[in-house]
C-alpha cells in the first residue's frame, strides 16, 4: 500500500489535476471519472481504482480558517471495514488520533483511548480494516494526504463510535453489494404483506452476517413474531460467534 501511495508524489498529482482542469475546459460534456466527497472539513476525489485497491487524494484547510471549534457538539469515527494506509503529504505538521475497537465477547465493542501522533510530509498510517479507525486533530496548517484502500473487506461491516461515549453508534455494510442488501432490507421494513416477510426471513439466513442482522432487524418491524423465532433459531445455531451472543441478549432483554 505505501508503494502504490508513494507513486503519487506531487509531481504525478498536479499533472492529473492539470489534465482534469484542461479536460473540463475543452468541453463542457466532460465528466470526471474520479468520484468527488465532500466530509466537513475534508474533501478529495478518487484518483485510481481497480479490482484490488481504491486510491483518494484528501485535502484539509487550516481548521481556523474554516470553522469553529468543535464544543460541545457530538462527534464520532468510522472504524472502516477494509484496511487503509494514510500518506501525508504536502503536510508541514499535523497532529491526530488513531482508536482501536476493544471487543468483548459479554458485550458490544467499544472504543479504546486513543494514541496521540503527529505526522508531516512522508510520514504514515496504517490502519486495521474493523479495528483501527484515524481522526485529525485541529490545526493551522492545510494538510494533504493520499489514501490507499484495500478493496477487499477485513470486516463485513464498517462501525461507527461516539468520541463522547465511545460506544457503538451504528453500523453499515463494508462491501457494496452488502450495502444495498442493507437498503434493500430497509426498504422492505416499510413494506406490507407476506412477500416481505418472506423476503426479509430468506435474507436473514444471508452467508454474511452484517446483512444476516440487518434483515433480522427489519424483521422485527415488519413482524415481530417471526423476528421472535428466527433469534431464537440464531441463538442455537448461527455460525458467528457475535449474532449468537446479540441474539441471546436480545431475547433476554425482550
Amino acid at each position: 500500500m505505501l508503494s502504490i501511495c508513494r507513486e503519487f508524489d506531487l509531481a504525478t498529482l498536479k499533472q492529473h489535476f492539470g489534465r482534469e482542469c484542461r479536460n473540463h475546459l475543452e468541453s463542457a460534456l466532460y465528466t470526471t471519472p474520479g468520484r468527488f466527497f465532500v466530509k466537513h472539513p475534508l474533501a478529495g476525489m478518487v484518483i485510481y481504482k481497480d479490482e484490488f485497491v481504491q486510491v483518494h487524494y484528501m485535502h484539509r484547510p487550516p481548521c481556523q480558517l474554516t470553522a469553529a471549534s468543535e464544543g460541545n457538539i457530538e462527534t464520532g469515527i468510522t472504524i472502516t471495514g477494509t484496511d487503509s494506509l494514510v500518506l501525508f503529504a504536502q503536510t508541514e505538521h499535523v497532529n491526530h488520533q488513531t482508536f482501536s475497537v476493544v471487543h468483548d465477547a459479554a458485550a458490544a465493542p467499544v472504543l479504546g483511548p486513543p494514541s496521540n501522533g503527529d505526522s508531516r510530509s512522508g510520514d504514515f498510517v496504517f490502519l486495521e480494516g474493523g479495528r483501527q479507525g484515524m481522526r485529525l486533530l485541529q490545526g493551522d496548517a492545510p494538510t494533504s494526504m493520499v489514501v490507499c484502500l484495500a478493496a477487499l473487506p477485513r470486516c463485513e461491516s464498517t462501525r461507527h463510535f461516539s468520541l463522547r461515549t465511545s460506544r457503538l453508534a451504528g453500523c453499515t455494510a463494508a462491501s457494496v453489494t452488502d450495502s444495498r442488501l442493507q437498503l434493500i432490507a430497509a426498504a422492505l421494513a416499510h413494506l406490507c404483506g407476506n412477500g416481505a416477510v418472506s423476503s426479509l426471513l430468506d435474507l436473514s439466513h444471508h452467508p454474511t452476517t452484517f446483512v444476516r442482522w440487518s434483515a433480522l432487524r427489519a424483521l422485527y418491524q415488519v413482524d415481530a413474531e417471526s423476528a421472535s423465532t428466527r433469534l431464537s433459531e440464531m441463538r442455537e445455531d448461527d455460525p458467528n460467534d457475535e449474532i449468537r451472543n446479540l441474539a441471546a441478549r436480545s431475547l433476554e432483554q425482550g
